[in-house]
């Protein structure tokens, strides 16, 4: 059964003997020679809102929910408790080319340690099409011109304007790409 918020301990009979303990806040109690309740595992209630990023991003765990599990059948939210790598905040990148950046989720209760994970999306940014120019200059009228000669085929005419220092197209699209 899920409860929202801090868990609450289990109700236990009157004429037992109880076993009482304070653990991060939280009173824990048992009958005695049974059990203490423990940690089971976590895992992602609810993932974050933003789950795709151009590269270099800041990652964003809004939204995210993580939920423990224990050896009574309870779950209970975690989320601000856990330790994310990276942490919120953190760049995001595609260090292996997948495409994906994943982020570990760990909790730690007492001795007992749990993990799961999760994939974000990276896109990169696309690389600029490399082309090839060829150049003339004309001495009378001290301009500098160029010409698509290889690559993405976007522009055929290029000039450089010496007033502004600047390399200007000319003469609209490539009628082969648009």
């Amino acid at each position: 059964m899920i409860r929202r918020g801090r868990r609450e301990p289990a109700a236990v009979c009157r004429g037992r003997r109880e076993v009482q303990r304070v653990y991060r806040g939280r009173r824990l109690v048992w009958e005695k020679g049974a059990e203490p309740v423990t940690l089971n595992g976590i895992y992602i209630y609810s993932p974050p809102s933003t789950t795709s990023y151009q590269s270099g991003d800041a990652l964003d765990l809004t939204g995210l929910l993580v939920y423990a599990t224990y050896s009574d059948g309870t779950e209970e939210d975690v989320t601000s408790e856990c330790v994310f790598t990276p942490a919120e905040g953190d760049p995001v990148t595609d260090s292996t080319g997948s495409g994906y950046q994943r982020v570990d989720v760990t909790y730690s209760e007492g001795s007992i340690t749990a993990a799961t994970d999760f994939d974000v999306e990276v896109r990169q940014e696309p690389e600029p099409p490399e082309i090839e120019l060829s150049y003339s200059y004309n001495s009378s009228t001290g301009t500098l011109s160029f010409e698509e000669t290889e690559g993405v085929g976007d522009y055929q005419d290029w000039a450089f304007d010496d007033a502004t220092q600047e390399l200007v197209l000319n003469g609209g699209q490539d009628e082969n790409n648009g």
